[in-house]
């Protein structure tokens, strides 16, 4: 009798390791994902919102404050009536991580690289965003097939 007590507290005791590495393994699965999505929905947000104030990171306060305000936005530029440009845009200024601004849009964070369209001749705005840092301004022309923008 005594034996078939103990296989039985074997087989219970197995089925409650299997059942706790289980839980465990689902819930490392669960913290996976959610890190892998929150730089995701970091990059997706519009320039102002207020996405910084949603992160579980304690940032001083005046960090928050200038990081949170998005550029002023530059004057469009007057139509200049080229023909539509394809290039190759690399930005490699500032602090890694900045966000990257050309007229006022949005196009990712430093260090950049990626097509851009814009039109022959039309004058761009750079704006490298640092959270800690003041704003870094560039000023290009649309022409040839790529545009370097260096320190």
């Amino acid at each position: 009798m005594s034996l078939r007590w103990l296989q039985l507290a074997r087989r219970a005791s197995q089925l409650l390791g299997a059942g706790l590495c289980a839980a465990l393994g689902m819930r490392i699965m669960i913290g996976a994902v959610a890190a892998a999505r929150a730089p995701r929905a970091l990059d997706a947000a519009p320039p102002n919102s207020p996405v910084l104030a949603e992160l579980p990171v304690d940032l001083p306060k005046d960090v928050v404050k200038k990081a949170s305000k998005p550029p002023i936005p530059a004057a469009p530029a007057p139509p200049s009536g080229g023909a539509p440009l394809r290039l190759i845009l690399s930005v490699v200024v500032g602090p890694q991580r900045s966000d990257v601004f050309v007229n006022g849009r949005r196009v990712g964070t430093s260090p950049y690289v990626g097509d851009f369209t814009c039109k022959q001749g039309e004058n761009l705005r750079i704006e490298v965003v640092p959270v800690t840092e003041p704003l870094i301004t560039r000023h290009a022309k649309c022409q040839g097939q790529a545009l370097l923008v260096r320190d």
